[in-house]
């Protein structure tokens, strides 16, 4: 029987794809083992010039086949998880492989300060749709432009979110929580941006997030900083989010699309492969609803 998820994507076919995978990995490994053993049998019997023929060609087959057969199943398994565990929710998902967002345009999100070149690195971009809206995902390393208070770099990795709305929401803000960065450290940035601190105006959030708002423009209500509020209760998980008319961003560190390497010694369950490498989804998702409900009460 064909398992679907709710957004239509078949379960079983990726769960064939990525068992698979897994027996050739498995297998390659398998005998790779039993392959060492020769070298170590030769030795003990005084027939060191046969040992290190068979040493090197179990290199040569280890290089070559066993370490293939294991980035295959990793890239099936990332690939079957993503499809699987994001599909309920983000109508045509697709994983675009290893590459991430260009790192110019992520850049050009102007979310956080963070240094230009080759401190910033991007990989795993995801796309897909939800209730229309345009919706962009990837894992990224990044160093900040600016040292902390002990002038230490400072260096982040996670998951960035990017979200297209389908209208402009007349508002330009960032709310960066406390765990994530001082304000002090922010806003000198955010001020050549245009961006000046403002409170929230509502008593939840303002203890989790500071904020920045270009003069002149609208607040977020209540609604939009009590749901981001609730997203970072929910795991106590540094966030950053930032609103530039109909572009929704959000950087969460500790949060990978790509979970490593799995194991190849036991078959991968339904469950496993539909386990979500970013349940805060459904959260950022909501937020975005509420950002449009914005748009429509200013227009």
């Amino acid at each position: 029987m064909s398992l679907k998820g709710a957004g239509g994507m078949d379960v079983s076919f990726l769960l064939r794809e990525v068992e698979e995978g897994r027996q050739n990995a498995w297998r390659s490994y398998l005998f790779c083992g039993l392959m060492g053993i020769a070298p170590v049998v030769m030795l003990l019997f005084r027939k060191t010039a046969a040992a290190l023929v068979v040493l090197g060609l179990w290199l040569l087959y280890y290089l070559v086949l066993v370490r293939q057969d294991g980035k295959k199943y990793a890239a099936a398994f990332l690939r079957g998880n993503l499809l699987a565990s994001l599909s309920p929710l983000v109508e045509g998902v697709e994983y675009h492989g290893k590459a991430g967002i260009p790192r110019e345009e992520l850049l050009a999100d102007r979310l956080l300060p963070i240094r230009e070149g080759n401190s910033c690195i991007t990989f795993h971009r995801v796309t897909g749709k939800y209730g229309g809206r345009a919706l962009e995902l990837c894992d990224v390393s990044f160093q900040l432009a600016e040292p902390d208070e002990q002038n230490r770099p400072r260096f982040f990795s996670g998951c960035w979110v990017r979200i297209r709305l389908e209208r402009p929401t007349g508002r330009q803000l960032r709310l960066v929580s406390g765990d994530l960065a001082l304000p002090s450290s922010l806003t000198p940035w955010y001020g050549a941006e245009g961006l000046s601190p403002a409170p929230l105006g509502q008593e939840r959030a303002g203890r989790v997030f500071s904020s920045w708002r270009r003069e002149g423009t609208p607040g977020l209500g209540e609604t939009v900083p009590d749901l981001a509020a609730g997203l970072w209760e929910e795991r106590e998980l540094p966030l950053a989010m930032g609103l530039e008319e109909d572009r929704l961003v959000f950087f969460l560190p500790r949060r990978f699309l790509a979970p490593g390497e799995p194991p190849v010694r036991f078959p991968v369950s339904q469950s496993v492969l539909c386990q979500s490498p970013l349940p805060e989804l459904e959260g950022i998702l909501k937020v975005a609803a509420a950002c449009e409900k914005l748009a429509e009460k200013t227009s």
